[in-house]
């Protein structure tokens, strides 16, 4: 749900935070699996 609202939020100052976009997303998706690995969200 949050990745949403961000992905929403930084297309409201696209693409200025393109960067900002990509490490987010990197950032969320690391957690993910970091969570995965240990069996938590």
């Amino acid at each position: 749900m949050a990745a949403l609202f961000e992905i929403v939020k930084l297309r409201n100052y696209a693409p200025v935070t393109r960067t900002t976009f990509v490490i987010s997303f990197l950032s969320n998706a690391a957690y993910t699996m970091a969570g995965s690995s240990n069996g938590t969200r």
